[in-house]
């Protein structure tokens, strides 16, 4: 939004500042309106301008056009599974950092720390971004094994109307539930 498009051009800079400063509303409004303010008036007046409806707008559009979608969330969470990083590894083990920046991959540092040989540069542990790929692919299905005592005791419990059907499946798992008492009962799905 432009500063015409809200009430006053001081909204307008509390929106930058709120962003400039983590969201963080308090901070914004002192950095707008003056360092001076004790933070519980701050507080306050930030709480109460965020209701106000141009900036509660603006604050919103921001977040929603900030917000990754699905795919891009994929890719990048395949960028470091991969561990693209290493085609930026030079020989001497020293990083191109140009290069990196300059193919827009600047993401893919962690971190960044000086030690006493020179720069560190920290890169993402591919191993968790692998298990998350696994995890969106359902590659690793957590699974609870249940003996048959255990299975004719939740039957015994349908019986008796101790559990619905619904119930069961839900403990036993909708495949478990059709393949152990296939027949035995009416169709799940009317309950």
């Amino acid at each position: 939004m432009k500063v015409e498009d809200f009430d006053t051009p001081k909204h307008a800079e509390f929106v930058a500042n709120f962003f400039k400063l983590n969201m963080n509303a308090t901070r914004a409004y002192k950095a707008t309106y003056g360092q001076e303010l004790d933070d519980n008036t701050a507080a306050a007046n930030a709480s109460r301008l965020l209701t106000n409806a141009k900036v509660s707008e603006a604050v919103h559009k921001r977040i929603k056009a900030n917000i990754m979608e699905a795919d891009e969330l994929l890719f990048r969470v395949s960028e470091f599974a991969r561990s693209e990083h290493g085609q930026y590894l030079k020989t001497d083990g020293t990083v191109d950092v140009a290069k990196l920046v300059e193919d827009g991959k600047a993401h893919l540092v962690k971190g960044i720390r000086e030690t006493k040989y020179g720069r560190a540069y920290d890169f993402h542990d591919p191993k968790q971004y692998l298990e998350l790929q696994g995890k969106y692919l359902a590659l690793w299905k957590e699974r609870i094994e249940i003996d048959s005592a255990y299975q004719r005791e939740i039957l015994q419990l349908l019986k008796n109307g101790d559990v619905t059907q619904k119930q069961a499946m839900e403990v036993l798992g909708e495949t478990e539930f059709r393949r152990l008492y296939q027949g035995s009962f009416e169709d799940v799905d009317s309950e």
